[in-house]
């Protein structure tokens, strides 16, 4: 279930789900501080991220999230699903 409730209109889920998936770049820990075993590349590319993850938030911006698709085909987000 999680950002997909099927209770959720489109619009709200697709704002839940971006909010789901930005809130891991927002914060201090997440991938910004690396935990000890943390792959170098996943860290560079959160620290990359997480600008663009702030801004979304911030102004609520769902539209066009390439980067959910993109974790999605990878097999990073949404396993849950």
């Amino acid at each position: 279930m999680g950002a997909e409730g099927a209770w959720l209109p489109e619009r709200m889920r697709k704002t839940v789900q971006m909010l789901d998936f930005c809130s891991c770049f927002v914060g201090e820990r997440g991938y910004i501080k690396p935990f000890k075993k943390t792959n170098w590349l996943a860290s560079a590319a959160a620290r990359t991220y997480a600008p663009i993850a702030r801004m979304r938030v911030r102004n609520l911006f769902e539209r066009m999230p390439l980067e959910i698709a993109a974790a999605k085909k990878l097999g990073l987000y949404g396993h849950g699903n």
